[in-house]
């Protein structure tokens, strides 16, 4: 969350601006939707208690762990679409060719000063992407299986 919104500081023009805020803003959200599933699972046995039903508890503690996945998925993806939109583009800010440095996300890896002599392939830029969605589902399916092996055991 943090590299977005200090990207945000840096960008200039309003498209990347508002790429790297709504960014920040959902990585952002799935860090509280995993926080209050969280709190729900502290605080289930005090729910049960007070006569809230475990169905309606499953389902919204399900429902954050949902959100927080589709949050945590959604920058990865949008990061190769940015790869892939952004290769012809006119705007100095997010050109390849103008990177000082290569991060597994482009948005992110803006600087104060662009940079002329460093200059990585397209390719690259894409194999990044794509190996980030891939340990991003490799997060995602882990954490599903250890949710399953808890439920079932």
């Amino acid at each position: 969350m943090g590299r977005y919104l200090f990207a945000f500081t840096i960008y200039e023009s309003l498209s990347s601006q508002l790429a790297s805020l709504i960014l920040g803003i959902c990585t952002g959200l799935s860090f509280a939707f995993v926080c209050c599933s969280i709190i729900f699972s502290i605080a289930q046995k005090r729910l049960l208690i007070r006569g809230v039903p475990i169905h309606s508890l499953e389902f919204v503690r399900s429902l954050l762990h949902y959100l927080s996945s589709v949050c945590f998925l959604s920058p990865s993806i949008a990061n190769f679409c940015f790869v892939v939109a952004w290769r012809n583009t006119s705007n100095f800010e997010v050109q390849f060719h103008h990177r000082c440095k290569l991060d597994i996300d482009l948005v992110w890896s803006i600087t104060y000063s662009l940079c002329d002599h460093v200059s990585r392939p397209w390719g690259v830029w894409v194999t990044l992407a794509i190996i980030r969605i891939f340990l991003s589902m490799i997060v995602l399916v882990s954490l599903m299986h250890s949710q399953i092996s808890r439920i079932l055991s």
